[in-house]
């Protein structure tokens, strides 16, 4: 590509028999300082813009799903070192294939308790952190800086993944995307840099790289991609190429082993397995439609209708005010940059640089979800705990976006260009945010209805109530795409923290129920598979009903039959069915 950098100052005379040298040394450290500030700038700004939204939504946050369920674990440990709460949470099978997430977890619950709001203040830090690791990689690879500055700032703003952003466990997809981009940054820099620096950036690619697989998956993709970029490279032009191919090539072998080995015991206990429920080509066909439907359909074409729907219905003055400030910062900023930078649109071997931008976005969409070939544990939902798999891809659309307004520009003057390209980029990462703020508030409203419930239920629970199965009734599992209480380790974990009590268990009425002879059979519907569960009646199983404030023990039969005919009709919508007022089905181009 050909890129035009900003031009330096430059003056007159400066040298002569006395001073010469020093001043040009002056000068040379000058022009040297100058690319490190703009960068150090770019970073603080993406910074700013990427953390500060969380400040209009980040209180009132709570614990969610399997928050509870591993609150409730750390805290019925004997042993409360972190050591001992990693011991505690090995007990989940998916410990084995994620080890660094757990560790990390229990050094949360060692830092911060169950308390939910230094939690999300970590959430609220690793975006902007991601965004600026991946505006390091951009520069690295020689992007011009208005391009390299606007991606970040896309991709931070992107509703695509915005669980990540509220859900306290989706702290792990957030930094393994970070290492990932590190590494990437780092593996490159290897082969460029001399001596014992280029033994330290090796290092350090493969040590991100390890934990970045370690902690999510879902980057070991991306690190295939880019050993075979290396080797591509290191047949070229051989060198340090092909020593970097090699080490990062065996690392990444040994990983992948461990982890296939992890998978496949943990497949035999969980619903994280290798295979395909419904075949192959089904499971092919479901990954690509719900692919296009949430990038191109949802917040593609979609993105007009989802921006007036939540203007009439869900209109909220932090969700406005968020959105205008990081609309307003992103403007003001952007437009300086590319003032200075915009003075002819980049272009490779005499064809546009958009085309080439639009060709690796794609490629980006298409390897983030890649690894979801391999199996069926996967849902598409542009909102909801499930939209954590759209992260990677919100990478390549804004790249693709970035591809869509640089064509878009050649139809301006060079005059009107930065204006409008500053306008574009923060129109969309105002319209962004303006959404992530909305789910937001779904999920705080969800957090409140949780503490009504817990409170509701403490009141109405004896003083030790050891040993007892409470089935709360009365409460819908969700507001919009926020989670209230779903499932029976969801509840049961919470009421294990609040009574630090392992024999406590918890379920939640669902519309599937069985009133047998020997007990209550409950069918949740969890992650897309339906999953019943047996109570047996005694004096231990105990119905909260939360609209009435009341607990009714389920001893016997009768007592069940007489309660379920008593109990009034609750309606509340299918579970992850939340989709911005549509109704979806696989004809429909959105999700």
């Amino acid at each position: 590509m050909v890129y035009v950098a900003e031009a330096a100052p430059s003056g007159r005379g400066g040298v002569n028999c006395v001073s010469g040298t020093t001043s040009g040394n002056a000068a040379s450290r000058a022009r040297l300082q100058r690319p490190a500030r703009r960068h150090i700038a770019d970073a603080a700004f993406i910074v700013v813009v990427g953390s500060l939204p969380a400040l209009f939504y980040t209180r009132g946050l709570g614990f969610y799903f399997d928050d509870h369920l591993f609150l409730g674990m750390m805290s019925t440990s004997q042993d409360q070192s972190i050591g001992g709460l990693f011991d505690a949470l090995a007990a989940d099978p998916k410990a084995q294939l994620r080890p660094l997430v757990y560790f990390l977890i229990a050094t949360e619950y060692w830092l911060f308790g169950a308390s939910p709001m230094p939690y999300h203040i970590v959430l609220a830090a690793l975006v902007p952190m991601s965004a600026v690791a991946l505006y390091a990689l951009l520069v690295r690879l020689r992007l011009p800086r208005y391009l390299a500055l606007a991606a970040p700032v896309l991709f931070a703003s992107a509703p695509h993944y915005s669980s990540v952003k509220l859900w306290p466990i989706l702290f792990s997809p957030t930094l393994s995307l970070t290492l990932a981009f590190i590494s990437l940054l780092a593996g490159y820099s290897a082969v460029t840099a001399r001596g014992n620096r280029a033994w330290l950036w090796l290092a350090t690619a493969c040590l991100t790289m390890l934990a970045s697989v370690f902690m999510y998956e879902t980057t070991l993709p991306l690190f295939a991609v880019a050993v075979l970029f290396h080797w591509l490279q290191a047949f070229r032009e051989s060198g340090r190429w092909r020593y970097t191919a090699g080490v990062l090539t065996s690392v990444l072998a040994v990983a992948l082993i461990v982890k296939l080995v992890a998978a496949d015991r943990v497949g035999r206990e969980t619903s994280y397995a290798i295979g395909f429920d419904n075949g192959f080509l089904h499971h092919i066909g479901y990954v690509v439609s719900g692919a296009v439907k949430v990038n191109f359909g949802t917040y593609g074409v979609g993105l007009p209708y989802v921006l007036s729907w939540t203007a009439l219905n869900r209109l909220t003055w932090s969700a406005v005010v968020a959105g205008a400030f990081v609309g307003v910062a992103t403007f003001v900023y952007l437009v300086r940059v590319a003032a200075v930078s915009v003075e002819e649109l980049p272009a490779w071997r005499g064809r546009p640089a958009s085309q080439y931008i639009a060709v690796a976005g794609l490629a980006v969409v298409v390897v983030g979800y890649s690894l979801f070939l391999t199996g069926a544990n996967v849902f598409f939902t542009s909102v909801g705990i499930d939209n954590r798999v759209n992260m990677i891809p919100a990478v390549g659309m804004a790249l693709i976006a970035l591809a869509l307004i640089l064509r878009a520009l050649r139809l301006f003057s060079a005059r009107r260009r930065p204006i409008v390209f500053a306008l574009a980029v923060a129109s969309l990462a105002a319209a962004g945010t303006f959404i992530t703020t909305t789910i937001a508030g779904y999920w705080r409203e969800a957090a409140d209805h949780q503490r009504e419930v817990l409170s509701g239920l403490r009141a109405a629970l004896p003083e030790d109530p050891a040993g007892k199965t409470v089935i709360l009734d009365g409460t819908c599992p969700e507001v919009g795409p926020g989670i209230v209480f779903t499932a029976h380790y969801d509840l049961g974990g919470a009421l294990q923290t609040i009574y630090r009590d392992p024999t406590l268990e918890g379920a939640v009425m669902t519309p599937v129920i069985g009133v047998e002879s020997r007990g209550v059979v409950l069918t949740t519907l969890v992650y897309n598979r339906a999953e019943p569960r047996f109570y047996p009646y005694s004096r231990k199983l105990v119905v909260y009903d939360s609209r009435r404030h009341t607990l009714h023990v389920l001893s016997s039969r009768a007592k069940a039959q007489t309660y379920f005919a008593s109990r009034p009709s609750l309606s509340c919508p299918p579970l992850r069915s939340f989709a911005w007022g549509l109704r979806t089905s696989r004809y429909l181009p959105f999700n």
